[in-house]
């Protein structure tokens, strides 16, 4: 009989890859960003973003957001930032600037010192644009369904 070192790599190799992957994503600490990878706003609107820390041992000790390369935490005006654990220990931070302009544009990252950042690119756009990229995203979302746009 072969020793239990030998038995458990013959296990993991005959485990699908896929799997394993996908169980070692679920259990690393990362951040998400609610509301996905890309969101598209009117100028004037209030941006808010919120970042969850999922499957963090314990709470983030600090977190930054980042607008491109500044840390939006302290060297982005009209920014605030909150940062708070629940009592499991998740961590969740929302980003909030009202009146977002057209330079407010560009990509937002959550920045957790316990887990994997997570980004998102913001899109904040004016008159006829933004009314052509709300036509163009409900028309994609509907015609994934199934539905007429």
């Amino acid at each position: 009989m072969p020793p239990p070192l030998q038995i458990w790599s013959h296990s993991l190799v005959s485990f699908p890859s896929h799997l394993l992957r996908r169980l070692a994503l679920l259990s690393e600490p990362r951040a998400v960003i609610t509301a996905g990878q890309e969101l598209y706003l009117d100028r004037g609107s209030t941006l808010r973003l919120t970042c969850q820390v999922l499957d963090a041992p314990n709470p983030s000790e600090f977190l930054l957001w980042y607008h491109e390369q500044k840390v939006a935490n302290y060297e982005v005006e009209k920014v605030e930032v909150s940062v708070g654990a629940d009592d499991n220990g998740t961590t969740t931070s929302t980003l909030t600037l009202e009146d977002a302009q057209v330079h407010n544009s560009g990509l937002y990252t959550c920045s957790p010192s316990n887990a994997k950042p997570a980004s998102i690119r913001v899109h904040v756009l004016s008159g006829e644009w933004a009314a052509r990229a709300n036509y163009w995203h409900v028309t994609c979302f509907c015609g994934l369904h199934g539905r007429d746009g």
